[in-house]
């Protein structure tokens, strides 16, 4: 499965899962949410995945000229084909992906408002802000820490202002 394909599958679930709890009413009808969510959970993760839909064009063709090279400097056997990603592992890393662009727009909003200078200087505003938040929204707090593992997967640190890298 390509991580492009499993993000939108992971956007896709986590709007069907969020979107069932809701309802949209318009123009004197009404449909559950899971239809709209859905829909736009698997746009979103579409937008997140098309960077990963490149890398991974570049990462195999240059794979297979490894490989071509291999087999022309050795003819006693052809290649082997590179092993693919389990769809397991593609829908693991498609749910951290999405999770860690979450924290990417937290970043950008504290950028927005010219928050992010000071937040980077003194680390511990981020577990500050978790728990200011989590007092008024509870579930904020894990999903915060959440989000922050995530990002630290993709190498959030001070030095690229703690912005996960994703492409």
């Amino acid at each position: 499965m390509k991580k492009r394909h499993a993000v939108v599958l992971v956007g896709t679930l986590l709007g069907l899962f969020l979107g069932s709890s809701i309802g949209i009413a318009a123009g004197g009808t009404a449909i559950n949410g899971a239809w709209v969510c859905a829909f736009l959970g698997a746009f979103i993760g579409w937008l997140i995945g098309r960077d990963f839909e490149e890398d991974s064009r570049s990462l195999q063709g240059s794979t297979e000229d490894q490989h071509l090279d291999e087999y022309s400097s050795s003819s006693s056997e052809p290649p082997s084909k590179p092993q693919g990603t389990s769809p397991f592992k593609a829908v693991l890393f498609g749910g951290v992906a999405l999770i860690a662009s979450f924290w990417n727009f937290h970043i950008d909003l504290l950028s927005a408002i010219n928050l992010l200078n000071n937040f980077c200087n003194q680390p511990w505003l981020f577990v500050g802000l978790g728990i200011l938040v989590s007092l008024v929204f509870p579930p904020f707090g894990a999903c915060y820490f959440i989000s922050y593992v995530c990002a630290a997967q993709f190498g959030a640190s001070k030095e690229n202002q703690y912005r996960a890298q994703l492409s």
